[in-house]
């Protein structure tokens, strides 16, 4: 059983890996890879720093609010790359 304080670390970085894969889809081109890095980055960057700011978000269920935060942290961290490709 994963510990209750590794739980959101993961749940960043599978919504990091899923928003890189599907990003690979929609930006066809390069590799998998790239995009799969920078939704990991972005996920985790993007919600520790919303985690460590306090920023309240009005989502009840926590495993709802880390999905959301995550992925909306990979996209633009995906679309920067996607314009450095």
């Amino acid at each position: 059983m994963v510990q209750a304080a590794a739980q959101p670390m993961l749940i960043w970085l599978l919504a990091g890996l899923a928003s890189g894969f599907a990003a690979s889809f929609v930006f066809a081109g390069a590799s998998v890879w790239r995009y799969l890095a920078a939704g990991v980055a972005g996920a985790v960057i993007v919600s520790y720093l919303i985690m460590t700011a306090g920023v309240h978000v009005p989502v009840s269920d926590w495993l709802l609010r880390n999905l959301m935060i995550a992925t909306l942290g990979a996209l633009p961290v995906i679309i920067i790359a996607r314009v450095f490709d």
